[in-house]
């Protein structure tokens, strides 16, 4: 493995996959440095992330146990009717990013469909002072087609001339660089 080296996309796959060696399933993450600061959107893996998500939709159920303080998920869908009452919860929500608002999608008019959307689709933002993006791709199970289709869909939604460099890992592995195109 050469550190200073930038591998083609399907290479360095095939080294992460190579060098990962823990007894679990390691994630694969992609590292990334934009052109700009204050990058964010979502895109849609066609492979998902591996990761289970907890989803809640908002109902009188889900509304006792947030007033309880048991915030036992990671995503909160609502209807647009109910977010009247949800904004009583904004103090508690707000700062965990659960707030359900309409540019992550999280606000449906039918939130069972939203669901399966939400499952595949992951959230990107730089980090607030530098131009840097850490993003989960896949898991070392998901073998290297998998895992390069999704990298490259992330690639085509944030746009390739974005990124100035970028690198992927295993959860123990090294990071190894990707030549751009």
């Amino acid at each position: 493995l050469d550190s200073e080296k930038a591998y083609p996309l399907a290479e360095a796959v095939d080294l992460v996959l190579k060098l990962a060696n823990a007894d679990f399933d390691e994630s694969v993450e992609l590292h990334a440095v934009t052109k700009k600061e204050q990058v964010s959107g979502s895109v849609k893996l066609p492979h998902g992330t591996g990761k289970k998500q907890k989803i809640a939709i908002f109902n009188p159920e889900v509304e006792a146990r947030i007033k309880a303080g048991k915030i036992d998920f990671g995503l909160l869908l609502a209807k647009p009717t109910d977010m009247a009452t949800i904004a009583k919860y904004a103090r508690v929500l707000g700062p965990k990013g659960l707030m359900p608002n309409p540019k992550n999608g999280t606000i449906s008019d039918d939130p069972e469909k939203a669901i399966e959307r939400l499952k595949k689709e992951v959230h990107y933002k730089t980090e607030k002072k530098a131009p840097l993006l850490h993003l989960l791709v896949g898991k070392i199970s998901f073998g290297p087609e998998k895992l390069s289709e999704n990298i490259q869909a992330f690639i085509e939604a944030l746009g390739p001339k974005q990124l100035l460099k970028a690198s992927i890992c295993s959860s123990m592995g090294p990071g190894i660089k990707l030549k751009l195109e």
